[in-house]
């Protein structure tokens, strides 16, 4: 039955089939139409099915919770899920941003294709919020956001001073040293040294050498000891008085300056008239 106000719209061809593929009738109402596909030779209401029109809209939010991982002075590591809703449209891709506590406005950070972006540029100390849009033809999505602020720091500091180092040989030209590790590591593996010397009259202290220290694996257990080091310093000129300090790095940066030998001359080791 139609109710009043209804207008029964249909066409089809005489050449048509009409089993195999009945006419298309519409009933028109205001505001919308929907069509009604009706079989001739089965009028019930079982044989009668709805098209409704198919309508396309921007994606629904991502879906949480928005995970923030490997978090450093400068930067972090965000990971996300795909919204349940792509409102008819493929997505396109995600638009990230973030808010510095300090200032209290969201910028963008990038866009990214899948649902994760390494983060970079931030500020070692601030807070951070951030929140990311999914993308299709239609437009953005409302935000899903990370449920409390992160702070930009390394999750280990600088190591300790290194030991006095120790001029264990010599010669006319070079001094070999050697140190004790730091009795701190800053929360990660020592990867080497550095190297300074200073002339008798100098006035600073000049980066001379690097050591680098390879972390030694033994199954599946990384051994994350101190090392100590030792290290040969070349190219010093015969008679010239020296003192050398040493530096230990580690992901955080290079440490203090361990305290300096005492002043040392270039000169040959075993020498009669030395």
């Amino acid at each position: 039955m139609l109710k009043s106000g209804y207008k029964f719209l249909t066409s089809f061809t005489q050449s048509q089939n009409l089993l195999s593929s009945p006419p298309r009738v519409s009933f028109k109402r205001p505001p919308n139409l929907h069509n009604i596909l009706v079989h001739p030779k089965f009028h019930d209401s079982k044989r009668v099915r709805e098209e409704k029109p198919t309508t396309k809209a921007a994606p629904g939010k991502p879906k949480g919770p928005l995970k923030v991982s490997d978090v450093t002075k400068n930067g972090c590591k965000l990971k996300w899920d795909k919204p349940e809703d792509d409102g008819g449209k493929p997505i396109t891709g995600y638009v990230v941003e973030k808010l510095d506590k300090s200032t209290g406005r969201w910028v963008p950070i990038g866009k990214t294709l899948e649902p994760e972006m390494d983060v970079k540029g931030l500020q070692e100390g601030h807070e951070y919020q951030f929140r990311v849009k999914a993308v299709n033809e239609e437009g953005d999505s409302e935000p899903l956001e990370t449920d409390r602020l992160t702070v930009a720091k390394n999750p280990f500091d600088i190591p300790g001073k290194p030991g006095v180092p120790d001029i264990v040989d010599w010669d006319v030209d070079r001094m070999d040293l050697k140190w004790e590790a730091p009795k701190s590591n800053g929360g990660a593996p020592i990867t080497g040294y550095i190297i300074e010397k200073k002339e008798k009259f100098a006035s600073s202290w000049d980066e001379i050498l690097t050591t680098n220290i390879v972390i030694k694996v033994h199954t599946f257990l990384t051994l994350f000891q101190n090392p100590s080091g030792e290290a040969r310093v070349p190219g010093l000129k015969e008679g010239n008085q020296y003192q050398f300090r040493v530096r230990a790095v580690n992901k955080a940066g290079p440490s203090e300056p361990s305290e300096p030998t005492k002043q040392h001359i270039a000169k040959a080791r075993f020498c009669e008239y030395c």
